[in-house]
């Protein structure tokens, strides 16, 4: 028995955002480096914030940030798949709010998660 989580389905996110990948993402073994996800991070968090209002990054008093990550890896995810990033909220606290903490990815339409994070 392990403690690998299982991928989740597509319908676990209620936000997604869709990141178009780059010929420069894929490695010499056919597939995203694993250093780009971490990228897709901040992309996918701060489009979000910005798509919802609460950040406009020239004139905001605060700012988004990605303080902790991990990735599962399920599958390969390769140039010139659409990575679509899967948001949600994993907690709401008292006085302070994960959000979005929860990010999986998806290549193309895919029905699960192919990369799910949970922080």
């Amino acid at each position: 028995m392990t403690d690998r989580p299982l991928p989740e389905l597509r319908a676990a996110y209620p936000h997604f955002g869709v990141i178009t990948s780059r010929w420069m993402d894929n490695d010499i073994y056919g597939h995203i480096n694993n250093v780009h996800y971490y990228s897709f991070f901040d992309t996918v968090v701060n489009g979000y914030l910005m798509a919802q209002g609460v950040l406009v990054p020239e004139e905001s008093p605060v700012i988004g940030l990605v303080v902790e990550t991990r990735c599962n890896y399920f599958e390969s995810i390769a140039f010139p798949d659409e990575v679509h990033a899967g948001l949600r909220v994993a907690r709401i606290g008292a006085t302070s709010r994960d959000t979005p903490r929860d990010a999986a990815w998806m290549s193309n339409q895919s029905s699960s998660a192919t990369r799910p994070t949970t922080p």
